[in-house]
């Protein structure tokens, strides 16, 4: 079996049964006609309100690097909705759980205030899970134009790298009923292509194999362009399958700090977060918190026609307007239309020079870097031998002979003179494991030059 992460917050509540504690399972007593009216009469107004902010207006690029010019804002998502899944009370042999309601909880809150219209469920039974599901990605996932999230807190399970999600009532995996029971990841992701959404977002606080997606190394995320908008299905697991997964609330804290700006998780200042920075984040967040005891996974699903596009986050006061209309300008050659005016997309430095930052600067030698104002000289430590599918890590192999310890900061050059900088967190023979500290090198191409301060 598999242990989940979940959180260390308490909830109160006036009852056991968790499903008398959420928003739409909640049993209420019945309220004098004129009580009522009123409720529903400012519930509306309140509906109508939040309705205008469930949209999202994004600023494409011309192409992936954020210094690309600004081609034009547009309106990506018209609605956002979500639905919220936790379980705590298994029926059947599975052990309970304490804080996966309270987690989805904290999250559905999240979510509303960043005006997604939430549905929260507790405890599904294997049917009604199913029917949630269901009516979940082809009721609200109608509107084309509307972006969905779903996140699910409960057990999850691998039997011969085929993932299952395990309702509250399920047996354990020994018994033949289990398969009857749990939600086959394969079952799932044909739930998701009932949506006519252009993107979804499905993010399980569980373990278990990617078997319905295929995974990403850890490259630094492009920004938004037309790439962007296509139809995507997207997926970030907790953890991987057999692993044994923290209790202790950070993943749900880790999200929910990347989607409202708290951590840096926009890798590249545009001012969004996307699906894939988000995964790339609680990678390494998660990985470097436990040691890459516990890696989370992220992917998009096995399909050519849902494994283009990216989910977008908005990060807080980064609020636009749509642009005033521009007519095209046609430009000259090697420039481009940045909005005002053509500027040039390809600059001639004079020789022993090269562009970078926007100027032509000297180039250093290969165990230099220059930082503004000279070239910086590092000690060679060796080479970059392999990018390892772990979120983040680098497997650099010591072939100079100088010596590092594990939490040295490790500074990496690339054929353009950028740098970025790595910490050591494992050392194996004559090769050590790093994590990324910033992203300012694009993927830490194998063979760049690794240096020491």
């Amino acid at each position: 079996s598999s242990i989940l992460s979940f959180g260390n917050w308490q909830m109160k509540s006036r009852s056991k049964n968790p499903l008398d504690r959420h928003m739409g399972d909640i049993k209420r007593k019945r309220q004098p006609a004129r009580l009522f009216l009123i409720f529903t009469i400012l519930l509306l107004i309140s509906s109508s309100v939040q309705a205008g902010g469930r949209g999202l207006h994004v600023k494409l690029r011309t192409a992936d690097s954020k210094g690309n010019p600004r081609l034009e804002i547009i309106q990506l998502y018209s609605n956002s909705h979500a639905l919220i899944i936790g379980i705590d009370n298994y029926t059947s042999g599975w052990s309970p759980l304490k804080m996966a309601i309270n987690d989805a909880q904290q999250i559905a809150d999240s979510l509303r205030k960043k005006g997604f219209e939430v549905t929260l469920k507790a405890d599904l039974k294997a049917d009604l899970l199913r029917s949630t599901l269901r009516e979940f990605f082809a009721i609200k996932g109608a509107d084309p134009n509307a972006r969905l999230l779903f996140w699910y807190a409960g057990h999850g399970h691998t039997i011969r790298n085929e993932g299952f999600l395990v309702p509250a009532d399920a047996p354990l995996p020994t018994d033949p009923r289990f398969k009857l029971k749990a939600l086959h990841l394969r079952d799932f992701a044909g739930l998701m292509r009932l949506a006519e959404s252009k993107h979804v977002l499905s993010i399980f606080d569980s373990c278990f194999s990617g078997t319905i997606f295929t995974t990403r190394s850890g490259g630094a995320p492009a920004a938004i362009t037309r790439k962007t908008t296509k139809p995507v299905r997207q997926f970030i697991t907790s953890g991987d399958a057999d692993q044994v997964v923290r209790d202790d609330g950070s993943f749900r804290e880790y999200f929910l700090r990347a989607i409202n700006g708290e951590e840096r998780a926009d890798f590249n200042s545009d001012g969004y977060v996307t699906g894939e920075e988000l995964g790339l984040f609680m990678s390494q967040q998660m990985a470097s918190l436990t040691d890459a005891a516990q890696t989370p996974k992220t992917g998009k699903l096995q399909d050519v026609n849902y494994n283009q596009g990216d989910f977008v986050f908005q990060l807080p006061g980064k609020a636009l307007q749509p642009a005033p209309f521009v007519p095209r300008v046609t430009c000259p050659k090697d420039t481009i239309w940045n909005g005002t005016g053509c500027v040039a997309t390809k600059v001639s430095c004079p020789p022993g020079t090269l562009w970078q930052g926007g100027s032509c600067v000297p180039m250093c030698s290969d165990n230099a870097v220059w930082n503004g104002e000279k070239c910086i000289t590092f000690d060679i430590v060796g080479q970059i031998s392999d990018i390892v599918e772990e979120w983040g890590f680098v497997t650099i192999r010591l072939d100079k002979g100088k010596t590092v310890a594990v939490g040295d900061h490790l500074f990496v050059r690339n054929k353009d003179a950028k740098i970025g900088e790595v910490v050591v967190k494992r050392i194996t023979g004559s090769k050590v494991s790093a994590v990324p500290l910033n992203m300012r090198v694009n993927a830490l191409d194998v063979g760049m030059i690794l240096s020491k301060q």
